[in-house]
């Protein structure tokens, strides 16, 4: 026996392929648009072993100096500074895709983490996060990035 579709719920289902089509499929050039209205501002990768979370934050074109990470209970925040490349004076300039500015990014992960044994490295553009899950009873802290 075939059941028939409602129309409404086929429209809503190519609606939110469209969508999903586009926010996806942003090209490069237009990729300072999604930061100002912060769609994708620091993409993150997330996963987990049996003893921690993994986050890796892709944050290009900054120092280790200017990113600081929060971890506080099942959340992580990340923040960092990109400012600008120097320019050269003999060029005259006549398009500038660079983004200045702050970015951030908050996480919500599974669980709690121990914000206390938490580690960060940042290397090639990439910020890893490890994040041991949590002993009950602990609190969040500052995490140096190395």
């Amino acid at each position: 026996m075939l059941a028939r579709r409602n129309p409404f719920w086929l429209e809503i289902s190519r609606l939110n392929r469209l969508m999903d089509s586009f926010f996806r499929g942003i090209p490069s050039e237009e990729r300072w648009l999604a930061e100002e209205i912060g769609f994708g501002s620091i993409p993150v990768d997330l996963s987990e072993t049996e003893k921690e979370y993994v986050v890796r934050a892709e944050i290009p074109g900054v120092s280790k100096e200017d990113i600081n990470v929060y971890c506080e209970a099942n959340r992580v925040s990340i923040s960092a500074e990109k400012k600008q490349l120097k320019r050269v004076e003999s060029e005259s300039y006549f398009q500038t895709e660079s983004y200045v500015g702050q970015v951030s990014r908050t996480v919500i992960l599974p669980g709690e983490v121990d914000a206390s044994k938490a580690e960060a490295t940042y290397r090639d553009g990439v910020l890893e996060l490890r994040l041991p899950k949590l002993s009950p009873g602990l609190k969040g802290r500052q995490i140096h990035v190395r």
